[in-house]
């Protein structure tokens, strides 16, 4: 049982600067109450990990971390992880049947409202690894990532327009042009960027003129050793620039 700054005295002593909070959209939306300790797992009685967040709405436990972040000197990203507790991987889109791309921009919303105004929250990532979407290849509303994340990135940015825009790329189906082919390279379910520049170039084609542009110009990835392996850079990526 720890409290919540000794997290985060942790994270500082040893010089991470920066954390990412993960959260779903539909968790959001409903702004529950953080569940109790499993006692199945830890007994009758069992105490809260961070005692002080217990019977804490959703909306608020984050505000609180950020709060202790902010004492400890640590910059904090919001990140949509999954649309739902349960959806992983899920559709590997940006919305789904229950979570509509009008209840992301809601949920959204409520988190601009609750931690725009907390100073060390700086950036947000829109969705974690949209694998299943295209990227340049014409796929409309219901299937670009690129045109999507300038909808939900304005979104975003006209709630609070100080945060950074952080978007991932795709996987390799349906891919990008010239990268949509598992067998060509291509790299982990949120890399392929290969064709950012000429959309950022291009501009919106989606209706609309970008009032905040994303300029997505470079290569992402959220581990260089995650799976054990060396993937930024590596020849098997190169296309992924």
């Amino acid at each position: 049982m720890r409290t919540v700054a000794w997290y985060m005295n942790f994270l500082q002593t040893y010089k991470f600067n920066a954390i990412r909070f993960l959260f779903n959209h539909k968790t959001v939306l409903n702004d529950e109450t953080l569940e109790p300790p499993d006692t199945v797992h830890y007994g009758l009685g069992a105490p809260w990990e961070a005692p002080e967040l217990e019977n804490y709405k959703y909306l608020d436990m984050f505000l609180k971390l950020a709060t202790v972040a902010a004492d400890h000197g640590i910059l904090v990203m919001m990140a949509c992880h999954r649309l739902t507790p349960s959806a992983w991987p899920g559709d590997g889109l940006w919305y789904d049947a229950e979570i509509t791309e009008a209840k992301v921009k809601q949920s959204w919303t409520k988190i601009a409202e609750k931690l725009c105004s907390q100073w060390n929250v700086f950036a947000v990532d829109l969705q974690n690894e949209p694998h299943a979407s295209s990227w340049a290849k014409n796929g409309g509303n219901r299937g670009d990532w690129g045109h999507a994340a300038e909808r939900l990135g304005n979104h975003v940015l006209s709630a609070c327009p100080r945060w950074l825009i952080m978007v991932e790329g795709v996987g390799y189906n349906p891919g990008a042009p010239g990268m949509d082919n598992g067998g060509a390279g291509i790299c982990a379910q949120n890399e392929t960027l290969a064709r950012t520049r000429a959309r950022t170039e291009r501009g919106s084609r989606d209706g609309g003129e970008r009032h905040s542009p994303l300029n997505l110009t470079g290569p992402h990835d959220l581990d260089s050793r995650q799976g054990g392996e060396r993937i930024w850079p590596a020849p098997r990526c190169s296309p992924c620039s």
